[in-house]
């Protein structure tokens, strides 16, 4: 009885503590039905706080406008942790749990399948909020920038035609999409009525910097290096993986934190002027190897100009790998190559 007493004692320490360093616990559900015109945090999840006013707060967050009726909508953990923190939640502050994809849905008052539906009164946060959705989407299905954010502040004139377009809407952009102020027709699916709206646009992008100086002909290396987030129009040409920039050359010096542009780099040369190169001729089933001098540098799959050791012969030829480079001959063109005989020949 003491030693049950005791392992009770303490789990309930151990629960107290772990409760004591979470303000909130959020428990997604896997399936949310709710019939408000904006899902709210407290219609996909169960919400545990520390106070009272906590908790009505995070339950009142808004999410994102409800679907059409009679759809679905599907949103994964990862995307509640994004729309919380846009809102200014600090999700760090948070435990997240539960489901891990929460199916919304909405619905339906049996009692009034025959009425006319009212259109419910949106305010103008909520209204706002739902442009600012459908644009994102349109943003994102439109153009291959990482992440867009959208600030948008209507008029009344404009809350109020947007209240007679209902609940399917279509976005389209009325200029090439980049960062600053934009117009938007929002579009009625049901009535082909339209509203303009102004809203001011900026692209963030993954982009490459030097995380320290980087000196000119040097081969850049993944430490060299570091991913920043980066707002605004950017300079085309921008690197935004490892893997464009490893291994390549710096064609000039870079300053720690500055950008770097593709056309600032180049493939490290296979083949240099004045080296001795292997030489491989390629035709049918026969492979001709001989011995030749690059009169150019080369990076992989660079066609340059060789000269070969036998005849003086100059040849252009394709670099295939360190100290290499291989011509394609076809058909009756094998005969050019004769003189190459007197190197090395073999069936494939």
């Amino acid at each position: 009885m003491i030693k049950s007493f005791a392992c009770c004692s303490a789990l309930l320490m151990v629960l107290l503590g772990h409760s004591s360093s979470q303000s909130a616990e959020l428990l997604l559900r896997e399936l949310a039905t709710q019939s408000g015109s904006i899902v709210r945090l407290g219609d996909v999840a169960d919400i545990s706080a520390a106070t009272s006013t906590e908790l009505r707060s995070l339950t009142s967050t808004p999410l994102l406008p409800a679907p059409a009726p009679g759809t679905q909508q599907f949103l994964s953990a990862a995307q509640i942790r994004d729309l919380l923190v846009a809102r200014g939640i600090r999700i760090d502050q948070l435990t997240i749990g539960g489901a891990r994809v929460v199916n919304i849905g909405t619905a339906t008052n049996q009692n009034k399948l025959d009425d006319k539906p009212e259109t419910p009164k949106l305010s103008r946060q909520e209204i706002e909020l739902r442009v600012q959705q459908l644009i994102v989407q349109y943003l994102q299905e439109n153009t291959s920038a990482d992440r867009w954010r959208v600030e948008i502040s209507l008029n009344q004139g404009e809350i109020t035609k947007l209240h007679t377009l209902g609940a399917n809407l279509t976005v389209l952009g009325m200029q090439k999409i980049r960062s600053g102020r934009q117009r938007f027709s929002l579009r009625s699916k049901e009535n082909r009525n339209e509203v303009l709206v102004s809203v001011t646009l900026t692209k963030i992008q993954s982009v490459l910097v030097a995380r320290s100086r980087i000196e000119r002909g040097e081969l850049l290396r993944a430490t060299d290096v570091e991913i920043r987030e980066l707002e605004g129009n950017l300079p085309s040409g921008t690197v935004g993986d490892l893997e464009n920039v490893v291994g390549k050359v710096a064609l000039r010096t870079f300053r720690p934190e500055q950008m770097i542009l593709k056309t600032q780099l180049r493939a490290s040369w296979q083949v240099r002027r004045g080296e001795a190169v292997s030489v491989f001729v390629r035709t049918g089933g026969i492979l001709v190897r001989s011995r030749a001098v690059a009169r150019e540098n080369g990076a992989m799959g660079d066609l340059i100009t060789v000269e070969l050791l036998e005849d003086k012969k100059r040849l252009n030829a394709s670099v295939s790998g360190q100290g290499e480079v291989t011509i394609y001959a076809t058909g009756g063109r094998a005969t050019d190559y004769a003189s190459l005989n007197r190197g090395e020949r073999r069936h494939r």
